[in-house]
């Protein structure tokens, strides 16, 4: 399977590093997601940050611009990001994610901060499956943000 990263900032790579090379490893084909206009100054992924997956193909693509055709371009199947409703939202393409769903890409969210806690519902209905960094963020996230009781109380 061809599985699309977003990866055009230093700290998605950062969450999602050993994803791509676990895909790797397992035989998929990595396709690494590069915006060549980041935005975020310092942030953007350059060639030496996206060398540490040689066996990667970096797909440019500019955000803002719908993304499901350079998915079905490259012939991905999965669409995996940091945060991905948050991040995709923020750039403008929440109307991509129902039409890669639709194509029948699979959309996975790797979260890695509490940014689950302000997700808009609809990203219960678009991403596919959610990875939490922690169990307690996970249940954080199921229990609508309402923390656990403190022990003892």
């Amino acid at each position: 399977m061809k599985i699309a990263f977003l990866a055009s900032r230093k700290g998605y790579l950062k969450v999602m590093g050993s994803l791509i090379q676990a895909a790797i490893d397992r035989g998929h084909e990595a396709l690494l997601v590069v915006d060549p206009g980041e935005r975020k100054p310092g942030e953007a992924s350059t060639p030496t940050d996206l060398g540490h997956w040689p066996a990667a193909r970096v797909v440019a693509h500019r955000w803002g611009q719908p993304m499901l055709p350079r998915l079905q371009e490259a012939g991905a199947g999965a669409l995996v990001g940091p945060s991905l409703h948050f991040v995709l939202t923020a750039m403008g393409l929440a109307a991509d994610m129902a039409a890669a769903t639709a194509a029948g890409v699979r959309l996975y969210s790797v979260d890695y901060v509490l940014e689950t806690l302000t997700s808009d519902p609809e990203a219960y209905r678009v991403v596919d499956v959610t990875f939490y960094a922690t169990e307690y963020e996970r249940r954080l996230h199921c229990s609508g943000g309402q923390r656990d009781e403190p022990r003892g109380a």
